[in-house]
C-alpha cells in the first residue's frame, strides 16, 4: 500500500512539473506575441510542439498547432494551405483517443 502511494505520488509530482515546464514556455510565447516578435513567439511554439509530440501530450500538442497555424498566417504568404496539410498530417498520425 505504501509502495503504491509513493508510486501514484511521484506520477503526480512529475505530471505537475511537466505542466509547469509548458507553462513556462507559454508565458514566453504570450511575452513575445505582445512584442511583435512573431518569429521568436513561432521558434518556442515548435520546441513546444516537439517536447508535446515527445511526451505524447495531446493537450499542449493541440495547442501548438493552433499557434503554428496562427503565427503561419502572419509570417508566411499563402499559408493556408499549408496550414490545412500539416493539420490532415497530424490527424492521420494520431491514435485516438487522445489523453
Amino acid at each position: 500500500m505504501k509502495k503504491a502511494l509513493t508510486i501514484l505520488s511521484l506520477i503526480i509530482i512529475t505530471t505537475a512539473q511537466a505542466q509547469q515546464n509548458f507553462e513556462k514556455y507559454w508565458k514566453t510565447v504570450e511575452t513575445f506575441e505582445l512584442e511583435g516578435k512573431t518569429k521568436s513567439a513561432n521558434e518556442i511554439v515548435g520546441n513546444i510542439y516537439k517536447k508535446a509530440k515527445k511526451k505524447n501530450n495531446s493537450n499542449q500538442l493541440i495547442k501548438a498547432l493552433l499557434y503554428q497555424s496562427k503565427f503561419a498566417l502572419v509570417l508566411q504568404e499563402e499559408a493556408e494551405l499549408k496550414i490545412v496539410q500539416n493539420l490532415e498530417k497530424e490527424i492521420a498520425e494520431a491514435s485516438f483517443p487522445t489523453n
